[in-house]
């Protein structure tokens, strides 16, 4: 299994490395074809998983809405929070939360969002074990699919490529 994965991992490498000096044109498309599809997948990863994930921020709220729904599980209220972040312009954003919680959010509370953390935390709220776990999960498991992607994607980029590209034709032509 070791061998399948670093002959996958390798594979573009090993292609461009040995056939440079057969099909130097090919082998720099092949280059540059490479070189973008990493671009697009780690833009294509960034803008995806990581691009409200990873930005942390402060702010207080500039004014709070309560409104009050009746749901089955009980009464929950949708609360719209006006933030100002600090040192930008203002943004709406709405919460879901209990009866309880909307009503002791006030103007000008602190607000929140830690580095590599996805909840929002009002006042001197601390970070819950359970979503810095879930958080670092998720992290771990984008960062593999994100490799998965760029592996196989190149190595299957390479074979197509090199297949059709970078062959040498079995009958050669005989020039009399």
């Amino acid at each position: 299994m070791v061998s399948f994965i670093k002959v996958i991992t390798l594979y573009p490498i090993d292609t461009v490395r040995e056939k440079t000096a057969e099909f130097k044109s090919s082998t720099m498309i092949l280059s540059l074809i490479l070189g973008c599809y990493l671009v697009a997948v780690s833009a294509g990863y960034y803008k995806v998983a990581l691009s409200e994930y990873i930005v942390g921020w402060e702010g207080k709220i500039s004014y709070v809405e309560v409104k009050n729904e009746k749901t089955a599980q009980g009464e929950v209220a949708t609360t719209v929070i006006g933030v100002e972040k600090s040192g930008d312009k203002k943004e709406i954003v709405q919460y879901v939360m209990g009866a309880q919680q909307a009503a002791s959010m006030k103007k000008d509370m602190p607000v929140r969002k830690p580095f590599f953390y996805s909840e929002t935390l009002f006042d001197k709220e601390g970070a819950s074990f359970s979503v810095v776990l879930s958080d670092f999960l998720f992290l771990i498991m984008g960062i593999l699919i994100y490799l998965f992607a760029l592996i196989c994607g190149s190595s299957f980029i390479t074979i197509i490529f090199s297949s059709v590209f970078m062959v040498r034709s079995k009958y050669a032509k005989n020039k009399k």
